[in-house]
């Protein structure tokens, strides 16, 4: 209920109303006489309000209820307010630290399976398109960049996400993630890409060149098997890369709830600090704007006055020569 209430503090439920003491003045009825009395003031009063007296009750009446329920928010208001408790009812931390736990151990044990027992070095060595162009076997460069890389990456992962979901070092472990995983990751897949794709363009010929074709033949290669190994690459990488992404947001939870209360309140004060930051720019921007836009009105205010002044002075002279011509026709006559 905590975790709900400091992300919905509005809620009713987690208003916690101060407790008022009501006194309860005792009311003594003397006798049958007085009560039937003011059951008929009561009735008296009621058939004297009029129409108008009565709806505005009903209106107060109304409002205070609403006051008291709180419910004040509109439609769109109130379905956006379902949508985060949907949201926030599906969250669920144990499922993404385990599925970060074994995509951390499936990746690092794969990569170590290929490198030290499946995949030869003599197979390696033999894919050696790049010789025609450069004497450079960049496939099997592109091959150790990617797979050495993800199997430190994600071998450190596993073992700080096991730390982590004991709660030992849940930042350490993010760190490890962001800049191990996702930052070298990266670099690695990107760069082991572009080094068999370098090894396929090496050893393609076009169908009219019979020197290239020659030449590719006496390499005991395929550059199919380089395409194979391309296609193989982009297909892991994605399957991977997508069971991390659907499960981020309950990952990104159990990180939150593993940390300690201070880790959390330094978090909220950065982030405190950077919305107070955003919205400061956001000021002077609007501020800016405002200064342009008188700015603007002015030159405008100014222009309009320099356009009468010119206008007043062309009546004017208009004016001085209509009154010259009257006098000079006056003088002729």
């Amino acid at each position: 209920m905590s975790e709900y209430c400091d992300i919905f503090p509005e809620d009713p439920s987690c208003v916690v109303a101060e407790e008022e003491e009501v006194v309860v003045d005792d009311v003594v009825v003397d006798d049958d006489n007085t009560a039937d009395a003011e059951g008929d003031n009561e009735e008296e009063d009621a058939e004297g309000m009029d129409g108008e007296e009565m709806e505005e009750m009903e209106e107060e009446m109304m409002e205070e209820m609403k006051e008291k329920m709180e419910w004040d928010m509109t439609p769109s208001q109130m379905w956006m307010k379902a949508g985060k408790l949907m949201e926030f009812a599906s969250i669920n931390p144990f499922m993404g630290e385990i599925t970060y736990l074994m995509v951390a151990i499936g990746v690092a044990t794969n990569m170590a399976l290929d490198l030290f027992r499946y995949e030869k070095t003599s197979t390696l060595d033999a894919l050696e398109s790049g010789t025609i162009t450069t004497g450079t076997n960049w496939f099997k460069l592109g091959t150790y960049i990617r797979k050495f890389t993800y199997m430190a990456a994600f071998g450190l992962a596993a073992i700080t996400q096991i730390l982590a979901g004991l709660g030992i070092a849940p930042g350490i472990n993010m760190l490890v993630w962001g800049w191990g995983v996702v930052f070298a990751g990266s670099i690695a897949s990107m760069l082991g890409f572009l080094f068999k794709w370098f090894a396929y363009e090496g050893g393609y010929c076009k169908s009219d060149d019979a020197a290239c074709k020659l030449a590719v033949g006496l390499l005991k290669g395929d550059v199919n098997t380089i395409r194979a190994s391309m296609v193989e690459d982009v297909i892991f990488d994605t399957s991977f890369t997508l069971g991390l992404y659907m499960q981020g947001e309950n990952w990104m939870w159990a990180q939150w709830d593993a940390a300690t209360q201070e880790e959390k309140e330094t978090k909220l004060e950065e982030l405190m600090a950077e919305i107070e930051e955003w919205d400061a720019e956001k000021m002077a921007e609007m501020e800016g704007e405002k200064k342009e836009e008188k700015s603007e009105d002015a030159e405008d205010d100014e222009d309009a006055e320099e356009e009468d002044a010119e206008e007043e002075d062309a009546e004017e002279e208009d004016a001085e020569e209509e009154v010259a011509e009257e006098e000079d026709a006056e003088e002729e006559e």
